[in-house]
């Protein structure tokens, strides 16, 4: 803030102007995402292949993979969202108040692809509920008691008919009289059987 935009007042402060110089580089590093929308997909793109090879070898090496670079943690437009906002933008809003167009061109930029990469993490939530939704119903209908279905799809039921059987010599009571009727379940034949469970 002391020394402001004039390079005179820099260039008498080695030690400020070093540190400047510092701070460009590392704009220079991670200004992806102050270039056109696709410009800086092209570039995310590279870097994206870029950083799964190194997951790759990590992985194949048997070595903890780094951050960002495990191609199926998936959540990317998450972990662009957290870089533009915690370190781009904040960078850059500092460079800003040294040149006016750093805030007209860069800046602007930023805004405009940390907007999209928002829109994309959403999508991305979105995407990974539909898919927890459709697996929770699958694994639902596995585990459903297949034994239900079954009864509730069976209609053929044929229950056993009670056919009166006419009393024989032997149920004959001493007094001459015949007993009541004895009668006893047996198993329908195609004659017995209701026209419903034909």
């Amino acid at each position: 803030e002391r020394l402001e935009t004039l390079p005179a007042d820099w260039a008498a402060e080695t030690g400020a102007l070093s540190s400047l110089q510092g701070m460009l580089l590392h704009s220079a590093d991670i200004g992806n995402m102050g270039k056109t929308i696709p410009l800086a997909d092209k570039w995310t793109k590279l870097l994206r292949q870029e950083f799964h090879a190194q997951g790759d070898l990590e992985k194949a090496s048997g070595l903890p993979i780094s951050p960002l670079c495990d191609r199926a943690a998936g959540k990317f437009a998450s972990s662009q969202v957290g870089f533009i906002q915690f370190i781009v933008q904040p960078t850059f809003d500092v460079l800003s108040a040294l040149s006016s167009s750093v805030e007209e061109v860069v800046v602007s930029q930023i805004t405009a692809n940390l907007n999209l990469w928002s829109q994309r993490k959403a999508d991305e939530i979105a995407e990974e509920e539909e898919a927890a939704k459709a697996e929770a119903a699958q694994a639902a209908q596995q585990t459903e008691c297949p034994a239900d279905s079954a009864e509730a799809g069976n209609n053929n039921v044929v229950t056993p008919l009670k056919i009166p059987i006419a009393p024989t010599a032997s149920a004959t009571s001493t007094s001459g009289k015949s007993d009541r009727s004895e009668s006893r379940e047996v198993a329908p034949t195609e004659e017995t059987a209701p026209a419903s469970a034909v």
